[in-house]
């Protein structure tokens, strides 16, 4: 279960952070200074950098969808 747990963290960080970051300047236009565009591209390589440092808890998978084509097609062997 530590495995689902750490893998649904992992995607929801990904998806509402780093692409929310990106919806927020199209909706906003709010890149207007070099300070706040450094911030919004920072946000992604920032969770992913924390996914990577943390991935020893769900095996080094950080893309879900990745992981549940590796299973379809009987790449990855489940350990559980």
């Amino acid at each position: 279960m530590k495995a689902y747990w750490a893998e649904f963290v992992g995607t929801y960080m990904l998806v509402f952070a780093g692409c929310g970051a990106i919806v927020v300047e199209a909706l906003t236009g709010a890149m207007g200074s070099w300070y706040q565009s450094f911030l919004f591209e920072m946000i992604l390589p920032f969770i992913l950098m924390l996914l990577i440092y943390s991935s020893a808890v769900h095996g080094k998978a950080i893309k879900s969808f990745a992981v549940l084509a590796g299973l379809f097609y009987r790449k990855i062997i489940e350990e559980h």
